[in-house]
């Protein structure tokens, strides 16, 4: 068999931007606040070798209309769905994919801030699901998301072979490289607030994961905190305090003074955002109030909850002088799909899109600031 350079197809997000929505004014605000805001999202794709015989698509339960001249339509016996491949070595126009979320209903041209709450590397799919922002009246991660605010892509993969028509089984794809980014060196880091939650085939995988483009290495963001949702100057409250949002131990309420805030009116940086300028996350404690400390979330962090997430730097795969790829730890793979035999030679992932609104980056100064996504799929040589 002809021996092929590592395939590589770039699925690249371009333009994403923030922006006040037509129901908030100007000064409305980002994430988890009571103005809709959202981000402008956009696609291009692209491949760095048109060499190998790498082919992507996107499989759809329904029929779409109107796919350009260079998008081919596969079914299959025994199989109801319609499969939109482009060419070998190219890759996914955004056209293509808007046609597809558009018939489905998901976010087309705009993400909202949501967030998957507690999640644990590793977990199946069936723990993973995106939740709007918590509010006085349901303070946890429990208001189930609506799929117009996120993106989700059902990605296909299939390799052919010497052989016209026939293609190679047995073979992963990895996600080898991502890049989240500002678009320009006056937008700020909205950015970070990008993720991309990974949806493995069961048949060939355990585990799923959420993987964080912007981060260097494998970590976690806490999904609980005190919010200014109020956009006065202090963290919310109520008459037994300071509000704790989000997902906890129940202990962590006893982290409250027992007495009211006395203090020079200062700012706070309670969630250890590393920062004083005031935002959603940072703000000042309301005069004669119970309160919670810096001090006490951090000597605290096992009483919140996390979701956790990889790196490109933790699921890269090891790659010898010659190209070839394999898992790091064969036992608990990396790669993101397998084509299969029993499934007409295709590898399946399903990508979810979405702004997570506990990261500290989603806060007002970020409105109409413009970021890019870039993910590689790489497979080994053949």
């Amino acid at each position: 068999m002809k021996k092929f350079d590592s395939a590589k197809m770039v699925f690249i997000l371009l333009g994403m931007m923030t922006f006040a929505s037509a129901s908030g004014a100007i000064g409305s605000t980002l994430a988890w606040y009571a103005y809709s805001t959202r981000a402008l999202v956009s696609y291009s794709g692209t491949s760095v070798s048109e060499t190998a015989m790498l082919q992507i698509g996107i499989c759809s339960d329904v029929e779409i209309a109107g796919m350009p001249s260079n998008i081919s339509t596969v079914r299959y016996l025994n199989d109801d769905n319609y499969y939109y491949f482009s060419d070998s070595g190219k890759g996914l126009t955004y056209d293509v994919i808007a046609k597809y979320l558009e018939v489905k209903g998901y976010a087309i041209d705009m993400l909202e801030p949501l967030t998957s709450g507690s999640y644990v590397a590793g977990n199946n799919q069936d723990n993973f699901s995106l939740k709007e922002s918590p509010n006085e009246t349901v303070r946890g991660n429990e208001i189930l998301g609506t799929k117009d605010n996120y993106v989700k892509i059902p990605f296909v993969f299939r390799i052919g072979s010497d052989t016209p028509n026939t293609y190679i089984d047995g073979k992963e794809l990895w996600l080898s490289k991502a890049i989240a980014r500002a678009s320009s060196s006056t937008d700020g880091e909205v950015y970070k607030a990008i993720r991309v939650f990974v949806d493995r085939d069961s048949r060939n995988y355990d585990s799923d994961f959420i993987l964080n483009p912007s981060a260097s290495a494998k970590g976690q963001t806490r999904v609980a905190g005190l919010l200014n949702k109020t956009r006065d100057e202090y963290f919310d409250y109520d008459s037994a305090g300071e509000i704790l949002y989000g997902e906890y131990d129940p202990a962590a309420l006893n982290l409250i003074s027992n007495s009211g805030y006395s203090g020079a009116s200062t700012v706070y940086d309670v969630n250890g955002v590393g920062k004083t300028e005031p935002s959603t996350f940072v703000a000042k404690h309301y005069p004669d109030t119970k309160y919670y400390s810096y001090s006490d979330f951090a000597a605290n962090e096992n009483l919140f909850k996390h979701a956790e997430y990889e790196s490109i730097s933790s699921i890269a795969p090891a790659r010898d002088e010659y190209d070839y790829l394999t898992n790091v730890d064969e036992n608990n793979p990396t790669s993101v799909c397998k084509t299969r035999a029993d499934d007409n030679h295709l590898a399946r992932v399903a990508l979810t899109i979405y702004l997570e609104g506990w990261d500290f980056s989603v806060i007002d100064k970020e409105i109409s600031h413009s970021f890019d996504l870039g993910l590689t799929f790489e497979m080994s040589r053949l």
